[in-house]
Parts: structure tokens; sequence; C-alpha cells
């Protein structure tokens, strides 16, 4: 397979977020699937798919061949010219103690960094070190009468299987382009106070969306404009009702999450005139798989970052991420079909998050 530089610019620009070589190919491989044409990827048709121009993943992989690339970078080991074996050494413990930085606070904090390696030569240390990059997991302790409603949930659907496929997941998310509290440097995974990953911009530029699923396809992603009310929720169920009422004749199953909106008089009695429900319990985002669609579109947004400049911008690249990335599929296949494990998980973990 002949591969272009816009090709070679994606997988530079994903390996740069910090995905590992794996997740990367991974990604590139879906795509590589979707577009293959006599064994060549069709440049123009990845471009509508994600919505990032052949210049701009055109010119990332430029400057990156003019540093050589990541093979050439490790057989240089420039890393051991910069820095001795007890700087080294140094460096792993600081980024290990200080959570929450992302690889470019890394590079230019001059107490960790302070001959200014390159971003490539601070992995290599970071190798030898077994400072390794990990997904934010923010983890939010249910109580103990949370535990035990997620308990009795988990046990009373374990032997679910084909049924989630008639289920309709829905939720509600915030979304923006900040990329430096998605992962962490550290020597092993943790459970990270989420105030350390807080976005540090002071104003960043963000969206609240409301989205639902279903095992076939994404269905429904909804702007929020201001605050969301009873009456805006109901409003936005009924909308959706109408556009899917095939579903709902089929017997498939609409679920929410209990937030106040959700549990209102009016909102219960529209979902219990019109819709099967599926009772959710408290605390339970890790059992939801819309969860992994928000995380995936958080991801992707950070190639969009050059084309957004307004809160409708935002929005258009989150729809089209939704609608037409081909990750989202698989994410929601796997999402769904991992539900049996995910409460058998939840069970031997007696009610604590997974």
């Amino acid at each position: 397979m002949s591969t272009s530089n816009f090709v070679r610019g994606l997988i530079v620009a994903y390996m740069d977020l910090g995905f590992s070589s794996r997740e990367t190919e991974k990604k590139i491989c879906n795509l590589v699937q979707k577009y293959r044409k006599r064994d060549q990827m069709v440049d123009e048709d990845v471009i509508a798919e994600i919505n990032v121009s052949h210049n701009t993943c055109a010119n990332i992989f430029k400057r990156f061949q003019e540093e050589l690339s990541y093979k050439d970078r490790r057989q240089n080991n420039g890393s051991d010219a910069i820095y001795t074996e007890e700087e080294q050494t140094n460096i792993g413990q600081m980024v290990d103690e200080r959570i929450g930085l992302s690889m470019k606070e890394i590079v230019t904090d001059i107490n960790i960094n302070p001959k200014e390696a390159s971003r490539f030569a601070i992995r290599d240390i970071f190798d030898r070190q077994e400072v390794k990059c990990y997904k934010q997991t923010c983890v939010v302790k249910p109580t103990e009468e949370q535990k035990s409603a997620r308990l009795r949930f988990a046990s009373k659907h374990l032997r679910w299987r084909d049924h989630w496929q008639k289920v309709i997941f829905s939720d509600e998310s915030q979304i923006s382009i900040s990329p430096s509290n998605k992962f962490y440097y550290a020597k092993q995974k943790q459970d990270i106070d989420i105030n350390l990953m807080k976005n540090k911009e002071s104003y960043p530029l963000k969206v609240h969306v409301w989205g639902a699923i279903s095992f076939q396809q994404p269905l429904e992603l909804v702007l929020i404009e201001g605050n969301l009310n009873s009456k805006g929720y109901l409003n936005m169920l009924e909308q959706f009702y109408e556009k899917h009422l095939q579903l709902f004749e089929k017997g498939y199953i609409f679920q929410q999450d209990n937030s106040r909106v959700h549990t209102a008089g009016i909102i219960v009695d529209f979902l219990d005139s019109n819709a099967q429900t599926l009772e959710w319990p408290p605390a339970s985002p890790d059992l939801s798989p819309i969860e992994n669609i928000w995380s995936i579109i958080k991801e992707e947004l950070w190639f969009y970052k050059d084309h957004i400049n307004t809160k409708d911008d935002l929005f258009n690249a989150a729809e089209d991420i939704f609608y037409h990335s081909p990750t989202i599929q698989e994410a929601i296949t796997n999402a769904y079909t991992s539900l049996p494990s995910r409460l058998q998980n939840l069970i031997d973990k007696q009610g604590e998050q997974i």
C-alpha cells in the first residue's frame, strides 16, 4: 500500500498526542480498511471523514521529516548526549511526582527539562525510566447505598446478551478542545484527583451537548443552548421520539441517568406514556456505552483545532466525528458487547467503580 504525506502526517499527529504506536496503528488501519481502493489510501475520502485538510497533515509530516523519524531519533540516542543517567532518573522522578502535566508542559518546564531536549528525546528518557502515558480516569467513589443499587442492577441484568442491542443510551456532555488534560505521565496508572486535571485555560471554548446511540449506529447529537431545564429536555425528547418512532415501536428501551432534569415529573410522565425505560443505577457512568463515545469525540477534536474558532465550529466538528468517524461505530459495538463482562466486573468489585 502506498502511503501519502497526508497519512504520514496523521500518524505523526496521533503519536504526538501521546497515543502508543499500537493505538496509532489501530486508528490508521480503521481508515485504511474503510477507504482502501486498489491498495491505495484515497486522501479525499479521509479528508471528508475527519475534516482535516490535506495541507495540514502534509505539513505536519514535512516538519517532522526535517527533524528525523521516530526510528532515526531513537537510533541516534540523542537523549544520552543531552542528559546523564542520573539526570534522566531525576527527570523520571519529577514527572512521576507531578501528575497532570502534558508533554508540552514537560518539555517547556525549565525545572524538568533545563537543557531544552526535544519531546522525542524526553520520550526516550521515559522509555528508560518506565514512565508511561495514561489516559485520564478520574474516579468518583460511590457511597455504600449507591454500591448496593449498582450490585442489584448488575445481578438483575447479568444474563442479558442480545437484550442490550435494543437499548438506546443517552447522556449530556461538555465538550472542549483540551488535550493537556486527557493524558498524564507516571510510572504506574493512578486514580487522579479531578482538580489536578482541570483545563488550564481560564475560559476554554466549550459546548454542552446531548446525545443518543443505539447498538446499530449513533442516533442523535443536539447542541444545548444555555442551561438545560425540564421543559427544554422534554422538547428535545419529543423531537427525538418523533424522529425515531420506529425504534420505539419495535420495543427499544430508553436509558438515561438519574440527574434532576431527567427525573422531573413532566419527563417521567412523557416516558411512561411513550417508551420503555431502563431503570439506571446511581453513580454509574462507567457502565454506559455512550461515555466511550464522548471520550473519542474529545480525542479526535484535537485534529480539528486549527479550524475551530467559534462554538458553532466546535459543535460542527463534534457532530462530524459523532456521525462519520469510523472509530465511533467500532467503539459502540465494543461497548455494547462488553456490558456483560462490565457487570461481572462490577459484582467482583462489590459495586465499586470499574
